[in-house]
């Protein structure tokens, strides 16, 4: 079990790494071969469609993976329901954000064509994310990774044809939504052939009418909708402020923005992967509460070191990156992103806190610590925005998770779920480094020092501690 749990995990890890360096190259040929402008009204509309993207979906996964680990029987059951709900919730995702673009950007047609145009793929997005969430459960999610890694190759490649050979944007967008529907016919062929002749069979218009009269698929999605509530807020909580922005400053604003949450996107998707990777193990040992305190203390000091890395590599890095691959047309971006790494310490730790709660059977209380959490970032992203402009959208999310941590680490306190007590040494010394060697960079003789000498200080300060504390041995293999 420990070989497959590490197997998956390299190829989760890998996996999205390449496809987050495929996407990234695509992201700058799509830049540069659009402009900003038109890039940001591209932004928009791709805000509107991953924003109904997470509603369609209703974030029934973690719900599903949770059920079937945890229970034994009627899983080809729960799989089909499942597999049924997702494609329902698909239609109707799609025409809402038809409505919802309409509503929004009347007087931009290009906004609403964008968003329509991608909205096509939540048809496919449903179904994707359910074949998914069932190789996760079944600890099979390399088959699942290695189709998304090819699907963001080939865009790539589509993302190289209209760099040099430029034609409509529009038929360009369309030719991505078929290029996602080869992902999803592949995804499909990969589940086991017994699954595959539930979900054909369940396809069919009468029994699938009959599903719905029953009121089966109402029920899964009623069960469910503590995990919906969490994972809609999840993915609005990162797109309102691009929205706030285009309705409170400029376009052009919106598009600078996007260019820093791409680079945090790629950071995030390691302990995205890591932690989603690691929940099925938390959940299957929350019945022992001592091992489970032990594998939750081993995974934050982990999911710590690499997140404080991160910040400090693209604290430094950045305004390198961005001005040799998107020219001075978009160097107000670095500030952004700068900023908006300072967010990915409390994000990876408050993404981990919220896995103790999910796998605690605790989810309700993290549904309205999410909803808390976006409601609190929009109305302080909107005065930061109004008083300081783009960069109060990035601010408000570094301290809209510094709260929402807080809170999380208070309510497990009083679950009896606290972990922290052995680690607050460790845990202070090392965010001591980062945020002195980052204080000390704005605002002291520092900012004479080259930054990739700064970098390598703080780096190897936080690994020779990191190294002489064995937090580098600390492994969960044992527990799988």
């Amino acid at each position: 079990m420990s070989n497959s749990f590490f197997s998956n995990t390299i190829w989760g890890v890998t996996s999205n790494i390449l496809q987050n360096v495929f996407l990234g190259i695509f992201f700058i040929l799509l830049t540069k071969s659009i402009g900003l402008s038109k890039f940001s009204e591209y932004v928009i509309g791709n805000s509107l469609y991953q924003i109904v993207a997470a509603f369609s979906t209703m974030g029934l996964g973690n719900y599903f993976i949770r059920e079937f680990v945890q229970k034994e029987t009627n899983k080809n059951y729960s799989v089909l329901h499942f597999f049924v709900t997702e494609f329902i919730l698909s239609l109707i995702g799609f025409i809402f954000i038809i409505l919802l673009s309409i509503i929004l950007y009347l007087d931009d047609k290009f906004i609403i064509t964008v968003s329509v145009v991608l909205g096509i793929n939540i048809l496919f997005d449903n179904l994707i994310y359910s074949i998914k969430s069932i190789h996760l459960a079944e600890n099979t999610q390399k088959i699942i990774v290695k189709i998304t890694l090819l699907e963001s190759f080939v865009k790539l490649i589509l993302g190289f044809i209209y760099f040099y050979l430029p034609f409509d944007f529009v038929l360009f967008i369309l030719i991505l939504v078929f290029a996602r529907i080869l992902t999803l016919i592949q995804a499909f062929s990969s589940l086991s052939s017994v699954i595959k002749r539930e979900i054909l069979i369940s396809m069919e218009y009468k029994i699938l009418i009959n599903v719905i009269k029953f009121k089966k698929i109402k029920y899964f999605i009623f069960k469910g909708r503590i995990f919906f509530i969490i994972g809609a807020v999840n993915i609005i909580f990162w797109r309102i402020n691009s929205l706030l922005l285009s309705k409170l400053t400029s376009k052009i604003d919106v598009g600078l923005y996007e260019i820093a949450y791409k680079f945090f996107s790629i950071a995030q998707i390691i302990p995205v992967i890591l932690l989603s990777t690691i929940y099925p193990i938390m959940a299957k040992h929350f019945s022992d509460k001592n091992t489970y305190l032990i594998i939750s203390q081993k995974i934050y000091l982990q999911i710590l070191i690499f997140s404080v890395y991160t910040t400090l590599f693209a604290y430094y890095l950045c305004p390198y990156f961005i001005e040799y691959f998107f020219g001075n047309d978009f160097k107000g971006s670095i500030i952004l992103t700068q900023h908006m790494f300072f967010a990915l310490i409390p994000f990876s730790l408050s993404l981990f806190q919220a896995y103790m709660l999910l796998s605690s059977n605790n989810e309700i209380i993290d549904m309205w610590l999410n909803i808390f959490n976006i409601f609190f970032n929009t109305i302080l992203g909107y005065i930061l925005i109004i008083l300081t402009g783009s960069v109060g959208s990035v601010s408000s999310i570094t301290i809209s998770f510094c709260l929402f941590y807080i809170l999380q680490a208070f309510i497990l306190k009083r679950k009896k779920l606290d972990f922290l007590d052995k680690l607050k040494t460790n845990v202070l010394i090392i965010l001591i480094i980062v945020f002195t060697t980052l204080f000390l960079s704005e605002y002291s003789i520092l900012t004479d020092i080259h930054p990739i000498i700064i970098l390598t200080l703080s780096v190897s300060l936080i690994s020779i501690y990191a190294f002489y504390n064995g937090i580098f041995k600390k492994s969960i293999l044992k527990y799988i």
